[in-house]
């Protein structure tokens, strides 16, 4: 279970690091996600970038619970966690400047992720939707 925690917290991490950048040909993020969570990330990034637009700060994440399934012919752990985007901003990577309209109005969501362990042995994050767990 602690490798799909690793996995998780990388997404996180890594999700962070390529909006920062807007890259979404950042290289890790395919080391902690995979499609179809993998493809909207970047989808995402790249939205950024058209925009002209990054971000600062990072995301947190504090795992609430987790559940373990590796009995299921996809094993997997299901992770219940707080996102706190209390320290991020968008502003236009040019000069700096916030990008009107960006201010986030719930900075503390609930959500739930999906990691699952390959074939390879690797776990990969491979879904995230809105949770219901307080934050």
């Amino acid at each position: 279970m602690q490798s799909a925690i690793g996995a998780y917290n990388g997404y996180i991490q890594h999700w962070a690091i390529a909006s920062q950048a807007a890259d979404p040909n950042n290289a890790d993020l395919a080391r902690y996600v995979a499609d179809p969570l993998l493809s909207l990330t970047r989808h995402n990034i790249q939205r950024l970038r058209d925009n002209g637009e990054v971000q600062l700060g990072a995301q947190t994440a504090t795992i609430l619970t987790t559940q373990t399934d590796l009995a299921a012919a996809q094993p997997s752990v299901t992770i219940h966690a707080c996102l706190d985007y209390s320290a991020l901003k968008l502003v236009y990577k040019s000069n700096s400047s916030p990008v009107p309209n960006t201010a986030i109005k719930d900075p503390k969501v609930s959500t739930i992720a999906t990691v699952w362990r390959y074939q390879t042995g690797q776990w990969l994050v491979n879904k995230v939707e809105s949770g219901t767990d307080p934050c």
